[in-house]
This record gives C-alpha cells, sequence and structure tokens, in this order.
C-alpha cells in the first residue's frame, strides 16, 4: 500500500506546461476542491475558500496575472497550446483567527496528489498578482488570495535528480525540454 502512494507522490511533480487542447471539466476541478474540503485543516477552522476557472477568457485572464516559472532561468513561459485549461484559486476567510498557510499547504497537496491521480498535473504559483486576480476573478470582499493552482494534462515530462547535500536547489530545463527537479536525499534531511 505505502509503495503505491509513494509512486503517486514521486509522479505528482508540478507541470509547467500543458496540452492546452486537452480540456479538464468544471466538474474535474469540483470534485479535486471537494478532497480538499475533507482534508485536515488547523482547529478546523476551514479558512479556506476557492475559485475555479474553466471558461477560456477567463483562464486567459487569470494566466496574465502569473509570473510563470520564476525559478526557471532556461525557458521561457509555456505558449499559448501549453498553457493550463483550468485553475483553482484558494483563498481565505479575512479575519483569519489564525495564519491559514498550513490549511493551504494541506489543500493544495490534496488537489495536486487528486489531480495525478486522476491523470492530470497541477503547478502551484504564489509569484502572482493577488490585487489583479481578485479583481479579474471578483473576489468578494473577506476572502484573501493565498495560492494559485494550475490543472491541465502534462505537456511535458519531469525527472528527479539527485542533490547534493550543500549543493543550491534551482530547477532547469535541458533543451529536449525535460524538466530536472534536484531533491536531496533522506539522509541530507535526517537530523
Amino acid at each position: 500500500m505505502l509503495d503505491s502512494f509513494a509512486k503517486l507522490v514521486r509522479e505528482a511533480r508540478t507541470r509547467r506546461r500543458y496540452i492546452h487542447a486537452h480540456p479538464v471539466s468544471r466538474e474535474m476541478v469540483v470534485a479535486l476542491v471537494d478532497l480538499a474540503r475533507l482534508g485536515p485543516s488547523a482547529m478546523n477552522a476551514q479558512p479556506l475558500r476557492y475559485r475555479i476557472v474553466t471558461e477560456p477568457g477567463e483562464c486567459d485572464a487569470v494566466f496574465q496575472c502569473t509570473n510563470w516559472a520564476k525559478g526557471l532561468r532556461t525557458g521561457p513561459a509555456p505558449t499559448p497550446e501549453e498553457r493550463p485549461p483550468a485553475w483553482v484559486l484558494i483563498l481565505s476567510v479575512e479575519p483569519a483567527a489564525f495564519a491559514p498557510s498550513v490549511d493551504v499547504g494541506i489543500a493544495a497537496q490534496t488537489i495536486n496528489l487528486g489531480a495525478n491521480a486522476a491523470g492530470l498535473a497541477t503547478c502551484m504559483l504564489a509569484s502572482i498578482d493577488r490585487v489583479r486576480l481578485a479583481e479579474v476573478l471578483a473576489v468578494p470582499a473577506g476572502l484573501k488570495v493565498e495560492l494559485l493552482m494550475s490543472v491541465g494534462k502534462a505537456g511535458e515530462a519531469v525527472a528527479i535528480e539527485a542533490l547534493a547535500a550543500a549543493a543550491p536547489t534551482p530547477y532547469w530545463r535541458t533543451p529536449d525540454q525535460v524538466h530536472h527537479v534536484p531533491k536531496r536525499s533522506l539522509e541530507d534531511i535526517l537530523v
């Protein structure tokens, strides 16, 4: 059982290129958000709300609010044919009794794993224009933009690379468009 979950975690890599022509239904994204709804919440406060975007015009407007692949210095942002066909905007209720960052992380990873189990991929984007996103998507007052997630059929390969203990962690893309993600060894992270 743990082997199948470990395989899911290994394969649920962030993707920055999608097959835009492969649609993702609103119902699929709702199902992913429903999984996040069922996950743990600090003090069971359940401070998160979600805005689902699948309509093409709105998807384009959301993409314009992103600073795509800020850490990737070896390639441009996705072309229109590589852009995600769906988005999930994770919001929190304000004022929050505590910082909802734990809940945001749990929800985002749950959506990521659920998407991968369904044959899809995600990317969690924090480098976004929160003010503009709230305007573009008419986010109601009292909700704070926390994180944006793209959802779609993966359009790129990802390879996990071994990382030396003190080495820097930036990821990179090779000319064959494989996205390489360095990861520290288990021995290096156990203290």
